[in-house]
């Protein structure tokens, strides 16, 4: 049982499965009861730090998902959320919709920002780091505002034609790119 040892340096020492390992989960897998009670205690050793293994190899695997699965709920909520926002000021242009009052816009941009909270509730909650996400609460702002500013960008350029970008709107963004940087360090 060279490599192998229980303790705070565990996570230092996880090697990949070996044939031997793998044989030993199948064999512990059929005959749980019996390997348990009457296999060498050296076998169970191993056994429970191979669990402990797959466990750990499992956990970060969920939280990478976690963390991409947040991504993008969010980045599909910052669709929505601009849409709202933002899309009833080109109403004026469509003519079904150039009539519409004000009580009438904010009851459509309500019935569009409720697609985004059906996205941005789900991802906040799958990403932040208590309920089991990678995120912290910061990390999740952070994430949140430079979405919505690239997609705000984004339908800026598409629908707006008569916006455009400056050299301080670029500076702006590479400086939101560093508030990613430094939110994330350690």
């Amino acid at each position: 049982m060279s490599g192998y040892s229980f303790g705070s340096n565990y996570s230092k020492e996880i090697k990949p499965l070996t044939i031997l390992q793998k044989y030993l989960i199948r064999k512990y897998t059929f005959d749980w009861f019996f390997s348990l009670f009457f296999s060498k205690i050296s076998d169970r050793l191993l056994l429970f730090e191979i669990i402990y293994q797959i466990s750990q190899d499992w956990t970060t695997k969920l939280s990478v998902m976690k963390g991409m699965w947040t991504i993008v709920l969010l980045l599909f909520s910052n669709v929505f959320m601009t849409l709202a926002w933002y899309g009833h000021l080109k109403f004026h242009e469509w003519k079904s919709f150039s009539k519409f009052g004000l009580f009438a816009v904010i009851a459509i941009s309500w019935g569009m920002a409720f697609f985004e909270y059906c996205l941005q509730v789900p991802a906040n909650r799958i990403g932040y780091k208590e309920n089991g996400g990678p995120f912290t609460l910061v990390q999740l702002k952070v994430i949140q505002e430079v979405l919505t500013l690239g997609v705000f960008t984004i339908f800026t350029l598409i629908a707006f034609k008569n916006e455009s970008l400056k050299w301080n709107h670029l500076l702006a963004g590479l400086l939101l790119i560093a508030a990613v940087y430094l939110v994330f360090k350690k």
